[in-house]
């Protein structure tokens, strides 16, 4: 989910410091997910290849939301 709203944040917040943590975000969740699917499947764990329901509505919301109120919860999920 952090990748996604990271993803969220750099390509609809106007402002420059909100679009900087949207690409760390992305950056460094990505690298966080790749190492935990490494261990997961050295461990012979499956993990989850989508949100829960739950996770996706609120994902599914910021997205349909204008730049001021999406930067503010951004900022608040972050």
């Amino acid at each position: 989910m952090e990748v996604m709203m990271g993803k969220l944040a750099e390509t609809n917040a106007a402002n420059s410091t909100v679009k900087s943590l949207g690409a760390m975000m992305v950056t460094d969740h990505t690298k966080a997910n790749d190492e935990l699917k490494q261990w997961a499947s050295a461990a012979g764990y499956t993990l989850p290849a989508a949100l829960d329901a739950e996770k996706q509505k609120m994902y599914d919301d910021l997205k349909a939301k204008r730049e001021l109120i999406l930067t503010r919860n951004i900022l608040i999920l972050w």
